[in-house]
């Protein structure tokens, strides 16, 4: 039998328990769960070993209830009602915690959810905001779904990351692209291959996609599955790939090493 502990933050009774109980049996195989909202803790007991894919799934779904609790409480301190027991959660974090913002603020936080985790500095040069160390400072200290990390850095509460993403497809293909290219310029710049990769290639920037083959020379992008890199030659199409011969010879070197 394996047993895993989980922090949860934010329990306050065994309701709180219970709820979270019923979100791990939901979501995973397990022989036994138990909570204390005391401890601030889940124990899980299972057949298997959880893996790390399952604990982040884990920690979405215990985070995910707390931010429930928190948006019915919201909703409850500012209307006099909590929503109805349908109603979506996504659309209610959307209208209690994004609507309220001014465009500009909603905005820098539809773009910056690409990012897992990202600084001020990157935030600054991808949003182009003068004023960006204003607006996060002032997010983390009103919202409880931005959170400054020991580092330095930031990450958006996984409830705000896809209601940011949901805005984000909302915008404009061509306004898309011009984000998703200035990640690619930043993480390249910052020697992250294979986060440039993926931002360009959402951006149809083949030619700066190939750049970054040819920079990183196959080491990073060694990660890349053979679908991957087949799906890679095939939409940056030959024209686009005769002109850059040393990245279609590193792809071509990962393309045979998998044979």
């Amino acid at each position: 039998m394996i047993e895993t502990i989980v922090q949860v933050d934010g329990m306050m009774c065994g309701m709180c328990e219970s709820h979270i109980n019923d979100a791990i049996r939901s979501h995973f195989q397990v022989r036994k769960v138990s909570s204390s909202h005391t401890k601030g803790q889940t124990v899980i007991q299972s057949q298997e070993p959880l893996d790390r894919e399952q604990l982040a799934e884990l920690q979405q779904a215990t985070e995910g209830w707390m931010a429930a609790v928190y948006l019915h409480l919201q909703a409850l301190a500012d209307r006099g009602t909590a929503p109805a027991e349908t109603s979506d959660i996504y659309d209610m974090f959307t209208a209690a915690m994004l609507r309220p913002l001014p465009p500009r603020r909603q905005k820098f936080l539809a773009v910056m959810g690409l990012a897992d985790e990202f600084t001020g500095e990157m935030a600054r040069f991808i949003t182009k905001e003068p004023d960006t160390a204003e607006i996060l400072s002032d997010l983390t200290a009103k919202n409880a779904f931005v959170t400054r990390l020991p580092g330095g850095g930031y990450r958006f509460h996984h409830m705000m990351k896809a209601c940011a993403q949901r805005d984000f497809d909302a915008l404009p293909p061509e306004e898309q692209a011009a984000y998703q290219a200035r990640y690619g310029h930043w993480y390249a710049e910052n020697g992250q291959y294979l986060q440039a990769l993926v931002a360009y290639s959402k951006a149809g920037r083949w030619d700066d996609a190939l750049e970054v083959v040819q920079q990183d020379a196959g080491i990073l992008l060694a990660a890349l599955r053979p679908q991957q890199v087949l799906e890679l030659l095939d939409r940056c199409g030959d024209q686009v790939l005769m002109e850059h011969p040393t990245a279609l010879l590193v792809l071509m070197r990962r393309r045979y090493h998998y044979a």
